[in-house]
């Protein structure tokens, strides 16, 4: 989808409340299973199930696990494994759900910073233009705003400092 011409949207506060209420639910709701807060050494120590082993993974709990029990850790229950199994799987649910929704709350506050600061941009050009004019305001929008803009590239505010480019 084109990025919009212009966005002009907002929420309410209960529209807001709403939506940082249900992803509370979803914090509550782990938090009232476990509390886990691993540290970044922590986390670098876990085995990672990425796609490519979940066929593996579920093939070990779902069938190895069953018809050779024999196999199975002792400190690690083959029903610990079942739980552990269906957790990452109902976790991968709720993570694809949380992921669109920030794809989604990222993509909506991209598109609005972008109209502010085209807003800003705009209304600073125009106050630029008229300050030489005294038109009341220019020069307070000017100053204003003007440290926005500072260090950000030529904007029409200093002559270019080689005006003869070098030839290739």
């Amino acid at each position: 989808m084109p990025i919009p011409t212009k966005l002009g949207i907002s929420f309410t506060d209960a529209e807001i409340g709403t939506m940082k209420a249900g992803i509370q639910v979803v914090i509550d709701t782990i938090k009232t299973k476990i509390t886990l807060n691993l540290s970044v050494a922590e986390r670098e120590t876990l085995s990672k199930l990425g796609a490519e082993r979940i066929p593996y993974v579920e093939k070990s709990i779902g069938i190895y696990g069953a018809d050779y029990p024999q196999f199975n850790p002792l400190a690690y229950t083959y029903a610990d494994a079942q739980l552990d199994g269906a957790t990452y799987g109902q976790m991968q649910q709720v993570l694809s759900k949380l992921e669109e929704a920030g794809e989604l709350s990222t993509e909506l506050q991209m598109v609005a910073g972008h109209f502010a600061l085209l807003f800003m941009r705009k209304q600073y050009d125009v106050a630029k233009s008229n300050v030489d004019e005294n038109v009341p305001g220019a020069q307070v929008i000017v100053d204003g705003l003007k440290g926005a803009f500072e260090g950000q590239g030529n904007f029409g505010d200093e002559p270019n400092p080689n005006p003869n480019p070098p030839t290739p």
